[in-house]
């Protein structure tokens, strides 16, 4: 008797134990039937590396920047160089967006240490973030990046350019007939470029046809082009006057879809406002003798055009410390640190 009530208890034991793993499994991978693809699906780039796949619908690309100021002042854009390109500029000409390039030489930073950094307040939420945003359908992420901090802190930054370590490979000087993401035009007059009529797959043969016979030209090796080789190790390397993300974020969201957001660092541009709102509790004077005005708050609030829709509240520099201590998320924190570590490295890397 005394047996079989053992192999009772027993039974029961094993069963909730399994009931509670299969719990556990859908709290942490989501349910298998509202997965974008079923688990058989699943493809391997690399025997024992799976590698899952998501559809569109599933998936949503974002972009961020630590926006710094620096210490001394990094040097604005001259107000006259903006009007005059603006004024010779057609105002039904498609404009492209430039705010993610490097400055030019004159303007190249100086060896700066990074003083403070663009903090925002969710009010209803009550959390102390980083701006960060959605990418618009066809929008550079470092555009992305630029435009959110302005929409959500009324702040103007710009991304700055580093000495950094990353696996992004070196362009290649290969001439391409158009980009292959773009529609052709139909406003763009002259005789069809060849491999038109056959979509993506005849722009890149006819891209690598013009591109052989360049090399064939002009007697290079088809390794190594320009000095750079055609094909290029997926290992770190160091890029100077870098513009790539420092951090990547892959966030898991509801329904078995992930947020992926790419960081940038950012350095703020002087626009002649205050650059902090009403209040020297909320971070202090960015020089340490300046504060703002209500006036200036206001048009700092003004400048954030998204703010009240996104339910953002507060936004300001605060010393770098100050902002590890004001950041409610732990991995904020710890991306503040790493953009930090990066510009700290760039003078051991030059």
């Amino acid at each position: 008797m005394a047996s079989s009530d053992y192999a009772k208890n027993a039974h029961l034991v094993v069963t909730l134990g399994a009931l509670a793993f299969a719990t556990l499994c859908v709290a942490t991978y989501g349910a298998p039937w509202r997965r974008p693809f079923p688990s058989k699906s699943r493809a391997k780039s690399k025997p024992g590396l799976p590698a899952s796949q998501y559809s569109s619908t599933h998936f949503v690309v974002s972009a961020g920047a630590i926006a710094f100021a620096f210490s001394p002042a990094t040097p604005s854009v001259p107000p006259s160089s903006a009007s005059s390109s603006s004024s010779t500029s057609s105002p039904t000409s498609p404009t492209t967006s430039t705010s993610h390039l490097p400055l030019p030489k004159q303007e190249q930073k100086q060896k700066q240490r990074p003083t403070h950094v663009v903090l925002v307040h969710h009010a209803r939420k009550d959390e102390w973030l980083f701006a960060k945003g959605r990418r618009d359908e066809r929008e550079d992420p470092r555009d992305t990046a630029v435009r959110e901090v302005r929409e959500e802190t009324g702040f103007r930054c710009r991304i700055r350019p580093v000495t950094m370590r990353t696996r992004a490979t070196i362009p290649v000087p290969i001439p391409i007939p158009a980009p292959l993401h773009s529609p052709p035009s139909p406003a763009a007059p002259g005789p069809p470029r060849a491999g038109d009529d056959k979509g993506v797959m005849g722009r890149l043969a006819s891209a690598a046809s013009s591109s052989t016979s360049v090399l064939a030209t002009a007697g290079t090796s088809p390794t190594v082009v320009g000095g750079v080789p055609l094909h290029q190790p997926d290992v770190p390397r160091v890029a100077r006057d870098c513009v790539e993300p420092f951090s990547l974020t892959i966030r898991p969201q509801q329904g078995g879809s992930v947020k992926l957001v790419y960081w940038f660092i950012g350095e703020v541009i002087p626009d002649g406002v205050a650059p902090l709102l009403p209040g020297g509790a909320d971070g202090g004077a960015c020089s340490g003798s300046e504060t703002s005005s209500d006036a200036d708050g206001a048009k700092r609030r003004a400048m954030a055009s998204h703010a009240d829709a996104e339910g953002f509240g507060r936004a300001a520099l605060f010393p770098i410390e100050e902002a590890l201590e004001r950041l409610t998320f732990e991995g904020d924190r710890e991306l503040l640190k790493s953009a930090v570590r990066v510009l700290e490295e760039e003078e051991s890397l030059d």
